[in-house]
């Protein structure tokens, strides 16, 4: 991953002199110590970050108590890593409070993250790789991590914690591409036709959005364009119809719209 920094190469040196037929000699010991000093650079050198890296995972395999290359959470403004234990393999739809929970390139936040360099890094196509890891409010140089690929229409998604919900979102800024993303569903509320201030307080299958109905921000349930037509979409009952959103909420080859009377 990025803040990496390449591991020395020792050199090793091969003694000469001179002697027998051909005038050249060669200490006997001199290419037994090379060999064994090459083969250990060799394998130093795959780690691009010291004392181990996250991506791909280098460094920590020689200890099988820690195997796991991780960031340092007391040395994060340096992007520092350690090497850490891995008590339960958990990934994307494992909920989390200390990082020996999650498996290998994963993080804990509240829930398995995955490292990421590139969006192909994070799975799928709602999938991207614009989370920071922040240290209090400042990013961790060049450490990110993934939004998870899921669907936002459906009420259970597998790469989703149990009960959680899948939500779409678009970016902020940038290319204003359209993600996807797990959330905690709220213990209370967030039902269909409830106000909301973000969609993260709406139930499994619904997103915030004011349909201009002067009614305000409502959860709303998501639908699915059949080729792009959200006018052949369908919506649960009482949800009213499915309309598109501009421009179209496009997530791989889905397209995804909102549905309101």
């Amino acid at each position: 991953m990025a803040a990496r920094v390449a591991m020395a190469m020792a050199v090793a040196t091969m003694v000469t002199g001179c002697g027998g037929d051909d005038g050249v000699t060669i200490d006997a010991a001199a290419p037994i110590d090379a060999a064994v000093d090459a083969g250990i650079d060799a394998q130093g050198s795959q780690c691009s970050h010291q004392p181990c890296s996250i991506l791909p995972q280098c460094g920590c395999e020689a200890t099988p108590a820690t195997p796991v290359c991780d960031l340092d959470r007391n040395n994060l403004l340096a992007a520092a890593t350690l090497c850490r234990s891995d008590m339960f393999h958990g990934t994307e739809s494992t909920t989390c409070s200390r990082e020996t929970t999650c498996a290998a390139e994963y993080a804990c936040f509240g829930r398995c993250r995955h490292y990421c360099d590139e969006d192909a890094d994070c799975g799928g196509p709602g999938g991207l790789c614009i989370i920071p890891v922040l240290a209090g409010t400042t990013p961790v140089p060049g450490v990110s991590i993934c939004t998870t690929s899921c669907v936002p229409s459906d009420a259970s998604n597998p790469r989703c914690p149990a009960g959680w919900a899948c939500h779409l979102y678009r970016e902020a800024g940038g290319e204003l591409r359209w993600l996807t993303d797990c959330e905690s569903a709220p213990a209370t509320g967030g039902a269909l036709g409830d106000a909301c201030t973000a969609s993260n307080g709406c139930q499994p299958g619904l997103d915030c959005f004011n349909d201009g109905s002067g009614l305000g921000r409502r959860c709303i349930a998501n639908c699915v364009c059949p080729g792009g037509d959200c006018n052949a979409g369908t919506c649960p009952a009482g949800a009213g119809t499915c309309h598109g959103y501009t421009p179209p909420a496009m997530i791989g080859a889905a397209v995804y719209g909102r549905c309101y009377i």
